[in-house]
C-alpha cells in the first residue's frame, strides 16, 4: 500500500473530501467517480466508493494527513 503523496494530486483531493465525510459519488459526475476509486483503491487499498461515518477517534487520521503523515 502506498501514501496519499503517491495519488495524482486529483485524486489526492477526492481522498481527502471523502476523509472529511463528503459522499463523491454526489460530488463527481459517474466516469469520474469510478476512476478515483479504482485510483485510491489501488494505490491506498481503501475503498471510497460509500460515504466515511466520521468518528471522534478518526480526527486523529484527519490531523495526521495535514501533517502529511
Amino acid at each position: 500500500m502506498g501514501v496519499v503523496s503517491d495519488l495524482d494530486p486529483y485524486h489526492a483531493v477526492a481522498y481527502r473530501l471523502w476523509l472529511r465525510g463528503s459522499d463523491l459519488s454526489m460530488l463527481y459526475p459517474s466516469r469520474k467517480f469510478k476512476s478515483h476509486c479504482r485510483a485510491i483503491k489501488a494505490v491506498l487499498g481503501v475503498d471510497v466508493s460509500t460515504p466515511r461515518i466520521i468518528r471522534i477517534e478518526d480526527d486523529l487520521l484527519i490531523h495526521l494527513e495535514r501533517l502529511g503523515g
